[in-house]
């Protein structure tokens, strides 16, 4: 009887704090996203538009950012790899740095969409594509690289790879399953400061991306890994040497799950490297210099041993 009654009460009482969150955010929205800097010709958020680098030569690197993120994800990347001769380009995904409800109506369609085209495009003008995928923007650079075999990218870089939400024991249950229990009642979840994903917080004021996240959004991002998974398998038949970086205390993205996509590729070029000291956002966290030396020279060695390091 208790048992019944409790249930009872969470029925009654789940409607009534939805539609308090939901509330709360929208009030949130309402007061918060006027506040924001924009290029008013545009509507992108200053700081995160995309960024094009042009240097001579035949040699360009494409890099896509992140899961409600921005090119800022790369911090000085671009400009060292600009400094080092090549042509950058990293756009601005669609659904991002402009409102959190653009998002909302983003498909994983348009994302996948747009990542191949920014590459097809570079491929016209350059004989040398290399491409870095940060997150999300690393499983859509598997999905590329994968649907483009005959014409391949010249390297892959994954950084931080987004094949699963890394689980915490206070989850209980995936958060794949949250999301799909609560996405039909809350279009919008409110971030705190706190829960962005990186440890040096000094580099918090150079982040530029969403405080309010789109479920709807979410769900692009997890189909997008979810066909990235599908594809990976065909990168068996690539001849592009992969560079994997990623952090074992990464708390957004799951680095055994990267691990374990990697082993079962069984490719001989492919080089992995697991930090210890940095969160999912590794360009702006404590190994940042790490990751940028591993890259530079990954991207300049003329063979790619099978080789995993610990830093």
């Amino acid at each position: 009887m208790k048992a019944a009654l409790g249930v009872l009460l969470l029925l009654a009482t789940f409607p009534v704090g939805v539609l308090g969150y939901n509330a709360y955010v929208g009030y949130r929205m309402n007061k918060d996203l006027p506040k924001i800097d924009r290029d008013p010709a545009t509507g992108i958020m200053k700081g995160a538009e995309p960024v094009f680098l042009e240097a001579d030569g035949n040699r360009a690197i494409l890099m896509i950012h992140g899961y409600i993120g921005s090119p800022t994800d790369f911090g000085r990347l671009p400009q060292l790899l600009h400094q080092a001769g090549f042509t950058v380009s990293a756009p601005l995904l669609p659904g991002h740095g402009r409102d959190p409800r653009d998002f909302s109506k983003t498909t994983s369609h348009e994302l996948v969409h747009f990542a191949v085209e920014a590459y097809t495009d570079l491929k016209k003008s350059y004989d040398h594509v290399t491409l870095i995928g940060l997150s999300m923007g690393g499983a859509l650079g598997v999905i590329v690289a994968a649907n483009h075999i005959d014409d391949s990218v010249d390297r892959l870089i994954l950084l931080a790879p987004y094949f699963r939400i890394k689980h915490h024991w206070y989850y209980l249950l995936p958060a794949e399953i949250h999301h799909k229990i609560a996405s039909p009642f809350i279009p919008y979840v409110k971030r705190p400061g706190m829960f962005k994903q990186v440890y040096n917080k000094e580099s918090l004021p150079y982040l530029v991306d969403y405080d309010f996240i789109s479920t709807k959004g979410t769900t692009a991002a997890l189909q997008v890994s979810e066909q990235a998974k599908q594809n990976f398998a065909k990168l068996s038949a690539s001849e592009s040497p992969i560079l994997v970086i990623h952090s074992k205390k990464d708390k957004a993205a799951d680095y055994k799950a990267t691990h374990e996509i990697i082993e079962k590729l069984g490719r001989k070029d492919v080089r992995l490297v697991l930090l210890n000291r940095s969160n999912h956002l590794i360009l702006w966290d404590y190994e940042a210099e790490i990751v940028e030396e591993e890259i530079m020279k990954f991207i300049s060695e003329p063979e790619v041993r099978d080789e995993k390091t610990i830093v």
